[in-house]
């Protein structure tokens, strides 16, 4: 009989609720129109790659231990647009899709300042659980200036090569060659960072940093820098030059002599395109 009595009194429930009327939902359902920098992102970044792109001030996404500010509107694109040539492009044709799709960040944020260190340092990249690379001082330059374009080239290769060992760690043998020089106090170091077998002072701090760098300075020197920096290292540092390599090729199938040569095309590429908005800007103002 219960049973009977549920479902009759189901039976009504629904019926009745069958004949009422409903209101309008109060809730907003319109999609927001996407603005044109937003739109550019997501055909660039977003709907290939999957890579959502943070400008607008997020402050539980950014880095806690720094005072930040947002960057200004007008440096996401251009600065972007300089990410998406000497980055993006150099894995595509040499690795291909595939590879930069599966292992590409899926955030990127963009801060405006830079993150400042009690000790004088300051941070100008991190990258974070393999799957998010946040880039500082956005607002202070042009982003197609020399400076800015090697800068930005050596952060985000040395930043994406942090996701490659994070997902694939490197052989145990790179972080022993030069186990007795890292040190803390890198940033304190001038000088005779060579000798001790190491590509940069930061390479110092750690393993981890240290194969970053050998990474970035690979794929951003030319053959004739390189050759500069492997005789001043010595056999140290090119016994990591050649456990990078092979790590590259074995693990990921990635030539890194290729990638260094569309890097390197990249770089002048954009040079070249700064070199033509400049005299557009002169020819415009004459």
């Amino acid at each position: 009989m219960k049973k009977w009595l549920l479902i009759w009194s189901l039976a009504v429930l629904f019926a009745a609720c069958s004949d009422e009327d409903f209101h309008p939902s109060i809730l907003e359902v319109e999609e927001e129109e996407l603005s044109e920098l937003d739109q550019w992102i997501m055909d660039n970044f977003t709907k290939p790659y999957n890579i959502e792109i943070l400008y607008q001030w997020e402050d539980f996404e950014s880095n806690q231990d720094y005072n930040l500010v947002p960057p200004e509107e007008d440096k996401v694109r251009p600065f972007l647009e300089v990410i998406k040539t000497v980055w993006v492009d150099p894995y595509l044709k040499v690795a291909g899709d595939d590879f930069f799709a599966t292992l590409c960040p899926k955030q990127v944020m963009l801060i405006g300042s830079a993150g400042y260190n009690e000790d004088g340092t300051y941070l100008l990249g991190e990258a974070a659980g393999g799957n998010k690379i946040t880039m500082y001082n956005l607002n202070y330059d042009d982003p197609k200036s020399d400076n800015m374009v090697l800068q930005y080239v050596h952060n985000f290769h040395h930043e994406f090569s942090h996701i490659l060992h994070q997902t694939v760690e490197y052989p145990e043998s790179f972080g022993l060659v030069t186990a007795d020089v890292y040190t803390s106090n890198w940033a304190t170091v001038s000088s005779g960072w060579f000798q001790s077998g190491c590509i940069s002072n930061y390479a110092m701090a750690d393993a981890d940093e240290d194969f970053a760098e050998m990474f970035s300075y690979y794929v951003h020197s030319t053959e004739q820098q390189w050759d500069s920096y492997m005789l001043a290292g010595g056999e140290k540092i090119q016994e990591k030059e050649t456990l990078l390599l092979n790590y590259m090729q074995s693990v990921w199938g990635v030539d890194m002599d290729a990638l260094r040569a569309e890097v390197l095309t990249a770089i002048e590429k954009v040079k070249q395109e700064a070199a033509e908005e400049e005299a557009a800007g002169e020819s415009s103002d004459n």
